[in-house]
């Protein structure tokens, strides 16, 4: 039989019984039944009618809209809906989305099933299909088993009302095997929330969300801004309940029991009962961030203070912490979770997620034991296995004495995952999963062109998930965060395409030399952030401009190119800035105070530096003498991303999304600022930077657009079962 011509499409009699094979699978088109050796393979029925649509139309690029009309029919569904289902197709298949074998991501277009795909003609009754023969490239693991087993009668109330309110938002999501009356194995439902309750996270937020041990309430951290707090639904319930004094909240956590939940906010770690009468939360310690807490069923709670931190322990009633493990030099620990009561694994980051590892820390002695590398975010399921993220997906591993006892799999594709380490999905011990899926197109942000007028054209770039950018001239130097690490570009305004400069750890605040050519910019590829050079035209490789101990981020270069401003992280004194003359290589501090200084901007004659501060207990704009260091606060309010005009007779800033300008006077050699005014304002500016004559800024797309719906998928670790080898 010839080889089936990717470039056609199949085309199927209506009255013929047609069998499709491709790879080591059967599909019986007729009948929708997918097999292998032998062996019926269950897929959810929306994504059975996905995978036959694409089959049909093999070697061609089907619309998202095709496939959700062809899955859904009449229903409204959002492109997660689709997601979810193509990554259910794929883990069946045992597909790799990057290197795909049988489906193929065509970026905002649509699907293309590239398999070589033959067919046989209908068999009489005395005949049987032929045998499979051909095998797949690699090995594809076996499908879950769809055998079903006695599930508890709350977990069917659960499955009732989660099918109910799902149904009653939009009739989708309920991903069902069998019939209500025979409950399967393992349950995918959708668990849809109001918009104003729903989480937001960006790019660089805390878990958002937790399931309690016996997985039957969640707690998430819905609205946004000052409207951010916890919200508990009882999973065989409709609502969600707001917890009263949780304003600001994240990181949630539950307690062993399932009646308490740990949290961060206000600088603290505090903890709130959930299963009786409304109560207030109770502060157990002061933190400065806090950064992924886990409770141990002795009564006490394991958490990182900061970014930088070691692990820390503190009684669950309250009390001072005490160190429980410190990493090695340039390392830090972040989202612990517990093992068992004298082990939590905990992500071990030293400059992005492509170089940390999930360890396991003992507590009596500080050791620890690495699991899996490169691994961010492990949760603990029994005490026996984990489950990790890599690259976005959800990967298993099979542990024996706390150490790895076989290779990752991978077995959730796509979780929403941040710049931190940080993924959307949590774990209960009786083998529930939540998560929430990745929405690539969230963290992408468009540049803009802006004149002094205010008005706005795109730039020919295309929109990516900018994090930080500098220009000079047509010219653009853009940090970029892309699954788990955040890289140096270059580009030109008037291209749509840009050229990646590093390909490891994460680099930060981007700054051109005034010739246009070199960028200075941060990078922590060693685990420290130190200050590096390149240039642009040469293709030569980055190159340390000087090595420290502590944190050196760029901020601005003269007009001469001789001063390079920048940030130096102190221990006493926070983040400071300090002056590097290129000339001689001599540094010197210019502000140093009690508060973080960030964003340090040079006027053009180098007199003055303009920078943010929080010294006043928010973050604003204020402006110093580089001889004497006398400072004047300029915004009011909060202010950020300073910039002067070419004169340097203008200073601007960044108020919430309006961008204010003063004038910047002197009298006597004091500085003079006047009252700043606003120029205009856009909802969705992020941050601006000018060349002196026109601004460039970066908006969001979509990035804080509530997301309403999570899925959840009960008993999922009978799943797994299935996927470790």
């Amino acid at each position: 039989m010839p080889e089936h011509d990717p470039a056609r499409t199949l085309v199927f009699h209506p009255n013929a019984r047609s069998v499709v094979y491709f790879g080591a699978f059967r599909l019986d088109l007729a009948d929708g039944l997918l097999s292998r050796g032998g062996e019926e393979i269950r897929l959810p029925p929306r994504a059975l009618a996905i995978l036959q649509h694409l089959v049909e139309r093999a070697g061609r690029i089907v619309s998202k809209q095709a496939l959700m009309d062809a899955a859904w029919k009449d229903a409204h569904v959002s492109e997660t809906s689709l997601t979810e289902a193509i990554g259910i197709i794929r883990q069946t298949l045992g597909d790799d989305p990057q290197h795909p074998t049988f489906i193929q991501t065509v970026h905002r277009r649509g699907y293309r099933f590239i398999a070589p795909i033959t067919t046989d003609a209908p068999p009489s009754p005395a005949e049987t299909p032929p045998p499979v023969t051909v095998a797949p490239s690699s090995p594809v693991p076996d499908a879950p088993s769809a055998q079903p087993t006695p599930m508890r009668t709350r977990s069917r109330a659960i499955v009732a009302a989660l099918a109910v309110a799902t149904l009653a938002a939009a009739g989708v999501g309920l991903w069902i095997a069998r019939g209500a009356a025979d409950v399967p194995e393992v349950i995918r439902v959708s668990v849809e929330v109001p918009a104003d309750q729903a989480p937001s996270p960006g790019p660089t937020a805390h878990p958002a969300i937790a399931i309690s041990p016996d997985g039957e309430r969640i707690v998430y951290v819905g609205g946004d801004g000052e409207s951010a707090r916890l919200y508990l639904r009882d999973l065989d319930r409709f609502e969600a309940t707001p917890l009263a004094g949780s304003e600001g909240a994240h990181g949630p956590f539950f307690s062993p029991d399932g009646r308490q939940v740990g949290f961060f906010a206000d600088g603290k770690l505090k903890t709130i009962d959930v299963t009786g009468a409304a109560q207030p939360p109770r502060v157990i310690c002061a933190t400065p961030t806090g950064v992924g807490g886990a409770w141990l069923s002795a009564g006490d709670i394991v958490f990182t203070p900061d970014w930088t931190g070691p692990l820390l322990r503190v009684p669950a009633g309250g009390g001072e912490p005490s160190v429980a493990a410190a990493p090695g030099p340039g390392l830090s620990y972040r989202w612990p979770d517990r093992l068992d009561d004298q082990t939590v694994i905990a992500t071990r980051w030293r400059s992005s997620a492509d170089d940390a590892a999930v360890v396991a820390i003992s507590l009596p002695s500080g050791r620890e034991e690495v699991i899996a590398q490169p691994a961010t975010f492990g949760r603990a399921i029994g005490g026996r296995d984990i489950v990790f993220v890599r690259g976005g997906d959800v990967y298993t591993l099979r542990l024996e004495a706390h150490r790895p006892a076989g290779t990752p799999v991978r077995v959730l594709p796509a979780v929403l995952t941040g710049m931190t380490g940080a993924a959307q999905f949590a774990v209960s011990a009786s083998g529930s999963v939540l998560y929430i899926p990745d929405v690539p197109q969230r963290a992408e942000r468009a540049l803009q062109s802006v004149d002094l007028a205010g008005r706005a054209a795109p730039l020919h770039i295309a929109p990516r998930a900018f994090r930080e950018f500098a220009v000079c001239g047509e010219r653009i130097a853009a940090t970029i965060f892309e699954r788990g690490e955040t890289d140096l570009w270059a580009g030109d305004a008037g291209r749509t395409a840009m050229t990646r400069i590093t390909h490891q750890g994460s680099a930060f605040a981007p700054e051109w030399s005034p010739d246009c050519r070199t960028i200075a910019f941060g990078w922590n590829r060693t685990g420290i952030t130190n200050m590096y050079t390149v240039d642009v035209d040469s293709g030569a490789d980055p190159r340390v401009l000087f090595e420290s101990p502590r944190t050196e981020v760029p901020g601005s270069w003269s007009v001469d190119g001789r001063w390079l401003a920048y940030i130096h992280d102190s221990p006493e004194t926070d983040r400071d800035v300090w002056l590097r003359d290129r000339s001689t290589s001599q540094r010197r501090p210019v502000i140093v105070t009690d508060g973080m200084e960030l964003v340090p901007r040079l006027s053009p004659d180098a007199r003055y530096v303009a920078y943010e501060t929080n010294v006043s207990g928010r973050f604003e704009v204020e402006v110093a003498s580089i001889q004497t260091g006398a400072r004047v606060q300029v915004s009011s309010g909060g202010g950020a991303w300073p910039a002067w005009s070419a004169d340097g007779r203008e200073l601007f800033f960044l108020h919430d999304t309006t961008i204010m300008r003063l004038d910047v006077g002197e009298q006597g050699g004091r500085l003079l600022p006047g009252n700043p005014v606003p120029m205009f304002t856009h909802p969705d500016i992020v941050l601006f930077r000018s060349d002196g004559t026109r601004f460039v800024w970066s908006k969001r797309l979509g990035e804080t657009a509530p997301l309403t719906r999570m899925n959840l998928i009960l008993n999922w670790t009978s799943e797994l079962q299935t996927r470790i080898p």
